[in-house]
């Protein structure tokens, strides 16, 4: 059973919060990614990005919520 990823909310700009298993967000940690985490309840991250954000970071993320989920 893979964990659950779910968004809170539309991404209206370049801020989207999501809920993530604690596994995931461990590891995108480790990975080296910085977000806030857990200041809105367990699990819940804020991810931003800014206008040198590529479609590959994105798919790099993706992939790393992928590998950690399983």
């Amino acid at each position: 059973m893979r964990p659950e990823v779910a968004l809170l909310g539309a991404a209206d700009a370049n801020i989207v919060f999501c809920r993530l298993p604690q596994q995931v967000i461990d590891g995108l940690l480790a990975d080296g990614y910085v977000f806030y985490h857990d200041r809105w309840g367990p699990g819940v991250v804020r991810l931003v990005t800014s206008f040198a954000t590529t479609e590959q970071d994105v798919d790099h993320l993706v992939q790393a919520v992928g590998r950690h989920a399983s």
